[in-house]
This record gives structure tokens, C-alpha cells and sequence, in this order.
């Protein structure tokens, strides 16, 4: 039982590497483009709160990779695991927060753009200033694509996340508790059949069923 959550632990570590990698290229994508544009759309995102989740999640994924691979059976390692996947669980929740008040801006200027394009009264571009770089279909298509990819991306680390929580927590308590791997000691009397030699039975040698306490 505790192999197998060994390599679920090893799986689990694997995935964690490769959402890592795919959020580091959306975000460094999102943050070169936003440069690139010279918009301040990026304020929420300047910060690159994903960069920082995936080196947390390459981190975490590491260490579940050699802890997998070591195979020790003590307190330490389980519960040093646990403590980093819930720091990565926080800075998700935090790339989970500025994603959405990128996107929910994102969206507010669009339905703003369209509701008073024209009217003097709404100057919907003086008022977001920070989207007026954008002007074709594809600035706008782009960013809000790649903020979309690192929210699901995000979403899928949040759940490998809760998934390594709870089979490491649960690899703590069977396979590192103190019974867990004490030689089973068994009550009952071994007892084995040998052939004892004697002058009576040479010629028979009939077993005798002896018994070792």
C-alpha cells in the first residue's frame, strides 16, 4: 500500500513540473507582451504572481520526485512536503485573485467600449487609459486568451495541489506512524517435521513432529 502511494506521490510530482513549466511561459508571455505593447493593463500582472507559483510548483515537485525515489519512512519529509504544497495552495489563491481583477477589467472596458463607443459624454478611453494601446481585434484577442490560459492553468495546480495535501497527509498517517513497519511477530509456535534417527526407527525412519517454542 505504501509503494503505491509512493508512486502516486512520484506521479504527482511529475505533473507538478509540467503545469510549472506551462505556467512560467504564460506568464513571462503575458508580462513580455504587455512590455511590448507599452500598456499599463499589466498592473495586476506586472508582479508575475504566476513566475512566482510555478518556481513554487517546480520546487514542490522536485522534492515529491526525490522523496518518492528515497523511500525513507520518516516525520520529517511528509510533513516538510505538506508545508510547501499549502505555501503554493496561497500563492495560487493570490494568482487566482489578480487574474481575476485583470480579466473582470479586462472585461468591463470591452462592454464599456461597445455600450458608449462615440458618445462625447462616456470617455470610456480617458477613463481606461491603460487599455488605449490596444488598438486592433488582436491585442485585445491575445491578452485575454493568455489571462485565460493562466487561470486554468492555475486551477490545475489549486487541484494537484489539494491531491498531494491529502495523499501525503494520508502517507503520514499509515506508512509513517510508529507501528507502521515493526517486524510482525508471530504468537503462534513454529513447528516443523524433522527425522530423528534412532535404532528403533533406522530402518523406518518415521518423522517425529516436534515443536520450538
Amino acid at each position: 500500500m505504501c509503494r503505491t502511494q509512493e508512486s502516486g506521490i512520484f506521479a504527482l510530482g511529475a505533473l507538478h513540473i509540467t503545469v510549472a513549466l506551462l505556467l512560467s511561459v504564460a506568464q513571462i508571455t503575458m508580462t513580455a507582451y504587455l512590455e511590448f505593447r507599452k500598456s499599463i493593463i499589466g498592473r495586476y500582472m506586472r508582479i508575475s504572481p504566476g513566475l512566482w507559483l510555478a518556481v513554487g510548483a517546480m520546487i514542490t515537485g522536485i522534492t515529491m520526485i526525490k522523496f518518492a525515489k528515497r523511500r525513507t519512512k520518516s516525520f520529517a519529509w511528509p510533513r516538510f512536503l505538506v508545508a510547501l504544497n499549502v505555501i503554493c495552495l496561497g500563492l495560487a489563491g493570490v494568482v487566482i485573485f489578480y487574474d481575476t481583477m485583470y480579466l473582470m477589467d479586462f472585461k468591463k472596458w470591452i462592454w464599456r467600449k461597445q455600450r458608449y463607443a462615440g458618445d462625447p459624454n462616456f470617455p470610456i478611453d480617458a477613463e481606461y487609459g491603460q487599455f488605449y494601446t490596444m488598438r486592433n481585434r488582436l491585442d485585445l484577442e491575445a491578452l485575454f486568451i493568455l489571462g485565460g490560459c493562466l487561470m486554468g492553468l492555475t486551477v490545475v495546480e489549486v487541484v494537484l495541489l489539494i491531491l498531494s495535501i491529502a495523499l501525503l497527509s494520508k502517507f503520514l498517517c499509515v506508512c509513517c506512524s510508529e507501528t507502521a513497519f515493526l517486524p510482525v511477530v508471530s504468537l503462534v509456535p513454529k513447528t516443523r517435521i524433522t527425522m530423528v534417527p534412532s535404532r528403533e526407527n533406522l530402518r523406518q525412519s518415521m518423522p517425529l513432529l516436534t515443536t520450538e517454542l
